[in-house]
């Protein structure tokens, strides 16, 4: 499958010459793409949290997780049903999700109502209300990707 267009180059890793696997590209403020991300965060919180600040937005690139969700899309019926949502996280399951993907083993702590699982939301405020325990200790950040998820 190839890569999405807006994707950069992996860098190579030093120790072995290779691509990275993972790649956690910093989108700028003056980028179409961060305009998007952000203006749907900021407008799925303008009622319940209008105070809310981005501090960054990141394109976590996953050759090998971009493989496997194009090749489960392309088993569904009609391509399956793609959604982007929201789903909150504590910092300690980012690395584990940008490497492995979503999993239920590391998430779902903090919003179990209907069963251990991981949850998402077509709205940023329901993420960030539900995993409301999932702020950093250091900076009191939360954080929070919009995704797209295969129905």
């Amino acid at each position: 499958f190839p890569l999405p267009p807006n994707w950069e180059f992996q860098p190579i890793d030093c120790s072995t010459g290779k691509e990275r696997d993972i790649h956690r590209f910093t989108i700028e403020k003056h980028d179409m793409e961060y305009d998007q991300i952000h203006d749907m965060f900021k407008a799925s919180l303008i009622t319940t949290l209008p105070n809310a600040e981005v501090v960054r937005i990141e394109r976590i690139q996953n050759p090998r997780l971009h493989e496997i969700y194009e090749g489960q899309k392309k088993k569904m019926s009609n391509g399956g049903n793609e959604m982007r949502l929201f789903q909150g996280t504590e910092k300690a399951a980012v690395e584990n999700i940008n490497t492995t993907g979503f999993n239920r083993a590391y998430c779902g702590r903090n919003a179990v109502k209907f069963g251990k699982g991981v949850y998402f939301a077509k709205h940023a405020w329901n993420s960030a209300r539900m995993n409301c325990a999932a702020l950093d200790d250091d900076k009191g950040l939360q954080y929070m990707y919009y995704a797209r998820v295969l129905l």
